[in-house]
């Protein structure tokens, strides 16, 4: 396959720019979803959220995923402002097995939250605190909510998704750039 030597990052930006652009945007959106995790965590250990079994992994997984993204963006910033090459190609390798764990343990986490029990999910908690003659609306805004929350943390994690596949092609290309 044909290799077109470029300076520029997605087609704009020059290359050291790029680089550090990407790495500033997983430096903040590695440490907040890592943080926003940290903080789940710490309300189940609590006991304000329920969680299953196989959740808690895969939240544990996820919450040092993202931790360790922020880390090695913390290289790659390095790495571009002080023009070494080493920094940056570890900066990209390690966003490549980044890559790979975030999306293997985000659709385990999806896959849980639609093929586990409700029971485990918190909605039979959900739906036995009421007493009151409103049952049928707390049950509906009880079943719609947590379908609704699933939906939005299936397009959020697609979101990150697309976001690192595209991190890892543009760094790709510059640690080939680099190389030459």
């Amino acid at each position: 396959m044909g290799y077109v030597r470029s300076r520029k990052f997605c087609c704009c930006l020059p290359v050291r720019f790029g680089v550090f652009c990407m790495a500033l945007l997983g430096l903040v959106g590695g440490f907040g979803f890592s943080i926003g995790g940290f903080i789940n965590i710490h309300q189940y250990m609590t006991g304000k959220i329920d969680l299953a079994g196989n959740q808690k992994a895969s939240l544990w997984v996820m919450s040092l995923a993202f931790g360790w993204f922020g880390l090695v963006s913390l290289v790659g910033i390095w790495g571009s402002l002080s023009k070494s090459f080493g920094s940056i190609s570890f900066y990209a390798y390690t966003v490549t097995v980044n890559t790979l764990l975030i999306i293997t343990t985000g659709i385990y986490f999806v896959w849980t939250l639609f093929h586990g029990d409700r029971e485990e999910n918190g909605v039979s908690k959900c739906l036995n605190d009421d007493n009151s003659d409103l049952k049928s609306v707390h049950k509906w805004v009880c079943q719609k909510g947590f379908d609704v929350i699933r939906i939005v943390i299936v397009i959020v994690f697609v979101i990150i998704w697309i976001f690192q596949i595209g991190e890892y092609s543009n760094l790709d290309c510059v640690s080939k750039d680099s190389e030459n």
